[in-house]
């Protein structure tokens, strides 16, 4: 199979039991670390062909697995979230009637998943809380959607948290308090054939944590991508509206009984910034050691102003879509009018992080299109 060829796989959530294969058009789909990516798309039901496979009762939303293949590869996964039948206009040509996706990355499943007993954790190695959640939250009846959870290397950081029961938390959203943490995680979860010991041939997900990071750096990636080359088009945006020289922290309570921390970065204040304040609230947190490594955490992100940088590249050229993953470094040298180039060097040679992948496959003629979400190398 080429390597630009595209497979839509749609399958039982609860049992992976293939459901059917449609050719859905006009996709896009996005991975991103440390959330939740998503997928659209749609196709028509005017094709006979298309219609006997009766594409709108073989995939209701809530509890349908849909699997992305390139080449032979799974490249995304996620659970079918929208639909919308279209009837109106077919008289007109195009894509009508038809029927249209949204899908989620699987770990949406457990946004929709609540802490319903008390979890209490006490100096708890921190790799061990997510994967406690995934498992409880996976042990009830049609709870378990087959995300594995394997056992990671510990971090040598503890946490103390409790979520009681009446908070009626989100599994997904606890999981994302913890990995925002000062010295905290990355977490995702992956799909690929026999994944998680899925078998081979039949796809699978297994969650992947990592401290202090997942992803390869620089030195084991080699990732290049330069402006000419093979990076089409670049976009760069600065925003200093959150920006912060010290990042005040609001737990639960209120008044003088209210939990509550800052850190400030004076390093900002000796390079010439004034004194800028921001405060973020966090008032599901109790416990003063994790609001304190929290606003470490968020003095750290916001000291700079947010930059994102986002590049188009071309998939068939090295390093080629699928070769590269959310969550590694990569070198971007880039020569344009903001960044001219002053010999011997280029204009920009920076080293970046991989942190969202988005891809438009090829469809009816039109390229397959890539883009690279970019953030900060942690330290």
């Amino acid at each position: 199979m080429a390597a630009g060829t595209y497979r839509y796989l749609f399958a039982d959530l609860v049992t992976n039991a293939t459901l059917c294969e449609l050719p859905l058009k006009g996709v896009t789909f996005e991975s991103r670390l440390n959330e939740v990516g998503s997928l659209t798309g749609h196709i028509s039901i005017s094709d006979p062909q298309v219609a006997k496979l009766q594409p709108w009762t073989q995939t209701p939303g809530g509890r349908t697995a849909l699997y992305v293949d390139r080449g032979g590869r799974i490249v995304w996964g996620g659970i079918v979230v929208t639909r919308r039948y279209t009837q109106a206009g077919a008289a007109g040509g195009g894509l009508r009637p038809g029927l249209e996706f949204g899908a989620s990355e699987f770990a949406w499943y457990f946004s929709k998943r609540i802490i319903t007993a008390d979890a209490v954790f006490s100096a708890a190695e921190q790799m061990t809380i997510p994967t406690s959640l995934i498992n409880t939250a996976q042990a009830v009846r049609n709870g378990n959607i087959g995300v594995n959870v394997p056992s990671f290397p510990a971090s040598g950081v503890t946490r103390t948290q409790t979520w009681h029961g009446y908070e009626r938390k989100p599994v997904l959203q606890a999981i994302q308090d913890m990995a925002q943490l000062d010295r905290g995680f990355d977490w995702q979860i992956q799909v690929d054939y026999g994944a998680g010991g899925a078998g081979a041939g039949i796809p699978g997900k297994q969650l992947a944590l990592g401290y202090p990071r997942l992803g390869n750096p620089f030195t084991t990636s080699g990732w290049m991508f330069e402006f000419p080359g093979n990076i089409v088009d670049y976009s760069w945006s600065e925003d200093s509206s959150l920006q912060a020289v010290t990042a005040y922290i609001q737990g639960s309570g209120t008044g003088t009984l209210m939990v509550a921390s800052s850190n400030s970065v004076t390093g900002l204040l000796d390079a010439g910034y004034p004194q800028l304040d921001q405060v973020f609230q966090a008032k599901d947190q109790t416990d003063p050691s994790l609001i304190a490594a929290r606003a470490v955490a968020t003095a750290k992100a916001y000291s700079s102003p947010v930059i994102l940088l986002t590049l188009m590249v071309r998939a068939d050229l090295d390093p080629v879509l699928g070769s590269y993953a959310v969550g590694d470094d990569a070198n971007i040298r880039i020569t344009s009018p903001q960044w001219p180039a002053v010999a011997p060097s280029v204009g920009y040679d920076v080293f970046w992080r991989i942190i969202g992948i988005r891809v438009q496959p090829q469809d009816d003629g039109a390229p397959e299109r890539v883009w690279l979400t970019l953030g900060a190398i942690p330290s």
